[in-house]
């Protein structure tokens, strides 16, 4: 029984908390050496039910391995606003296509996206 108390223990010691983000779901990495390798365990902890939907895929990337270092908080406020204006302009654009004519009619729907993303080009 000590002997899984003292596991634990040393467990919640060496977690250490890497960030939280927006849905309040909390991400710790844990650094250890074995066989003389330095090997890092990363995981996530959910505030309420776990839902890996409300993972931003920043911290997706972190989680699996491909970004070495933790997303920050500056970062993940610049990539929301980014995200955020791509709504913006993309409700814009759909607004706009019932107000459009067709680009040429003989072509249908394929050249009217195109004259529609080319405007949408234009506009940015």
């Amino acid at each position: 029984m000590a002997n899984i108390v003292r596991k634990l223990w040393r467990f919640l010691q060496s977690k250490e908390l890497m960030g939280v983000d927006k849905f309040g779901n909390c991400y710790f990495r844990q650094s250890k050496k074995m066989d003389g390798a330095l090997t890092e365990k990363r995981w996530v902890e959910f505030k309420g039910d776990p839902d890996p939907t409300t993972v931003p895929v920043e911290w997706t990337s972190w989680l699996v391995g491909r970004r070495k270092v933790a997303p920050t908080a500056q970062e993940l406020m610049e990539l929301e606003a980014q995200r955020n204006l791509v709504k913006m302009k993309a409700a814009r654009l759909q607004s706009q296509k019932g107000e459009r004519m067709p680009f040429n009619q003989g072509y249908g729907a394929q050249t009217e996206d195109l004259a529609l993303l080319v405007s949408f080009l234009v506009l940015k």
